[in-house]
């Protein structure tokens, strides 16, 4: 349920303040068949013909008009037409992606009222605290509370592309009716586990090259001179230092030297090169470049240093611990769950949009995982 509940504040349940609107009789945008991805200049032509009262959005007969729809997207629109723009693809795809949020938290308040689940006193509480734990763990949030964060719904226009929070504590019941039984089963971690481990033995096999080339690295002569050092450093090294032969700009104590190497002591004086370096996560050919003194009398000797780094392949997944993997695949399972279901609900409700006439959204890859599809055998509760 916990999953449940951050997934659905994540994708749909967030408040957007939008410009209050008169009933007016709409003009209608022209809906084209479905052909092409909507490229960046097909969706700035089609914005550059829209007026006020356009209708911009379809949902099971229901419209929303331009003027209703531009507060939400207001930013993006002008990035896009601007020629300075530095990329339009990416906002091309931020529009899509918030009228997603916009059209599935409103298919979902339709959905809940076709199936008639409505929480109950206790079941309305729970989902309360819920939303109030992910706003106090969402360290960007805006809102500090549930009551701020409730305040905010009352100072939005009621249209279509907005919800109450009475709406949206119908659509939290309404996730944990659908997706709370979707769990990891045993097999599906066992088979993760089986596909984490072949891939590891392929990894490491890769790991041992590189340690092999590391340490062959690690006799050349050249690594002697600065300049050797200097010019190995900017042709093997990983690390963002390569650009100006290794030196890293920051000056170390050897106890933060010992640490970051994963060895007791760092011994090695101005001019030495250390042998090969093994950690947990690379390999490592150090060369002590210069000595700080110290500041002080009692502050400790700083060291210049330069890097050859290749750092190890891999996670360090423990695949052992069964319930860190259930912990952290869940939620994924879940999401695909809801992404699937949105999806179906597009085709049911009928979503349009001049915008995207392609549709906003792709047809997810088939979940074994997802609610059962016949909506209509979810009851309401006795």
């Amino acid at each position: 349920m916990k999953y449940i509940h951050a997934l659905l504040l994540v994708s749909i349940a967030f408040p957007l303040s939008l410009v209050h609107t008169q009933s007016t009789e709409p003009a209608v945008a022209p809906i084209s068949e479905p052909h092409h991805q909507t490229t960046e200049a097909d969706l700035k032509n089609t914005i550059e013909k829209l007026q006020p009262d356009s209708i911009v959005l379809e949902i099971d007969g229901k419209t929303a008009s331009w003027r209703e729809l531009y507060p939400h997207i207001q930013p993006l629109v002008e990035s896009l037409n601007t020629s300075e723009s530095a990329n339009k693809t990416s906002t091309g795809d931020a529009i899509r992606t918030i009228m997603q949020k916009l059209v599935a938290r409103r298919m979902f308040v339709m959905e809940a009222k076709k199936l008639e689940l409505i929480p109950d006193t206790e079941a309305r509480k729970k989902i309360e605290s819920d939303i109030e734990t992910n706003l106090k763990a969402d360290k960007q949030s805006k809102y500090k509370s549930l009551s701020q964060y409730m305040a905010s719904f009352e100072m939005v226009s009621p249209n279509l592309l907005n919800v109450s929070f009475d709406e949206l504590i119908n659509v939290m019941y309404l996730s944990e009716k659908l997706f709370e039984n979707i769990q990891l089963t045993d097999e599906e971690i066992d088979l993760y586990i089986r596909y984490k481990k072949a891939v590891k033995q392929g990894i490491d096999g890769l790991n041992v090259e590189r340690r092999e080339a590391m340490q062959k690295l690690a006799q050349d002569p050249d690594l002697q001179t600065n300049e050797g050092f200097k010019k190995l450093a900017k042709e093997y090294s990983e690390g963002v230092e390569a650009e100006w032969g290794g030196e890293l700009k920051y000056d170390f104590t050897r106890e933060e030297l010992a640490e970051v190497n994963e060895i007791k002591e760092f011994n090695w004086k101005v001019g030495d090169v250390t042998p090969m370096l093994e950690t947990s996560s690379a390999y490592r050919i150090m060369k002590v470049l210069r000595s700080i003194p110290p500041e002080t009398a009692d502050a400790p000797e700083k060291l210049r240093v330069a890097q050859i780094l290749c750092g190890k392949l891999g996670e360090t997944e423990n695949l052992k611990d069964k319930e860190a993997i259930r912990e952290k695949l869940t939620p994924l399972k879940q999401k695909a769950a809801i992404d699937e279901y949105i999806y179906k609900m597009s085709l049911d409700y009928a979503v349009k949009t001049p915008l995207f006439p392609e549709g906003l959204w792709k047809k997810p890859m088939v979940s074994s995982s997802s609610p059962n599809s016949s909506q209509s055998e979810t009851k309401k509760e006795e």
